[in-house]
C-alpha cells in the first residue's frame, strides 16, 4: 500500500500497545509508538522496540500533529 502511496515508510507511524504491535512496525519499517493506556508497560513497549511512548492521547495526538 505505502509503494501505491509512493510513502516512505520510515515516515508512517505504527501506533500499537502490544509487543506484536511493536515488532509489526519493525517488521514493516515503520515507526513504532507505544501507548502505555493499554496492554504493556512503557517499558515492555520500549523493550520491542518502540521509538516513542505515550503516556496520554493528548501527547500522541501532539506528537503525529508536529
Amino acid at each position: 500500500a505505502l509503494k501505491a502511496l509512493k510513502t516512505d515508510p520510515k515516515k508512517v507511524c505504527f501506533v500499537g500497545d502490544t509487543k506484536t504491535d511493536m515488532q509489526t512496525a519493525l517488521n514493516a519499517n515503520l515507526i513504532g509508538l507505544g501507548v502505555s493506556w493499554g496492554f504493556r508497560t512503557k517499558e515492555e513497549l520500549i523493550e520491542h522496540g518502540a521509538a516513542h511512548v505515550f503516556d496520554a492521547p493528548k501527547d500522541l495526538e501532539q506528537y503525529l500533529l508536529s
